[in-house]
Formats: C-alpha cells, structure tokens, sequence
C-alpha cells in the first residue's frame, strides 16, 4: 500500500513538474536577395539577430537557412513549423522553433 502510494506522488510530481515547464519560441527568417540569403533570428525580443556567438565565443553568421536551422537544433531548439511569404517578388522564408524547460 506504501510502495503504490509514494509512486503516485512520485508520478504526480514528476507530471506536475512536466506541464510546468516553460516553452519559449524564436524564428528564423531568410530573405533571399539577388545573390544570397540574408538570416536572422527573431527571439521575440524586438531585434531581429544576424550575427550570434556560438559557445565557444566565435561570432556566426549563417549562409542558409539550413545552417540556421542545424545550428538551433544543435542548442536544443526543435522544428514546429516553417511557412514563406511572398512581398512583391521577393521571398521571405520564415521557421518556427521552440524550446522547453528554459
């Protein structure tokens, strides 16, 4: 009776613990100019960032949209979605990405 009484606190705790952890959410945007792409990453912050230091303290700035999206992979920032808007003819790519247990 103890034994299943500690797990379900245990479980309670650690399901408590689960949905309390926070999501925080960035965007990576590309937009294409005549001859390359131009990415940021928007922290919702009101600044959109070019250029960020890796954790070794070297400045990155980023050649693709892809190179953006393994690097955020590599810090623990996972796909939700990406979508594209078109203004005139230009292209704007856009990638969600979001965070949990910060």
């Amino acid at each position: 009776m103890k034994k299943t009484m500690i797990i379900g606190i245990l479980l309670g705790l650690v399901i408590t613990f689960v949905a309390q952890a926070e999501e925080k959410y960035c965007q990576i945007v590309g937009t294409r100019l005549i001859t390359k792409i131009v990415v940021t990453i928007d922290y919702g912050t009101g600044e959109k960032v070019k250029l960020i230091k890796t954790k070794e303290g070297k400045w990155m700035k980023f050649k693709s949209m892809i190179e953006a999206l393994n690097y955020m992979s590599n810090d623990g920032w996972r796909f939700v979605t990406a979508y594209a808007i078109t203004k005139g003819n230009q292209h704007v790519y856009h990638f969600l990405l979001k965070k949990t247990g910060i």
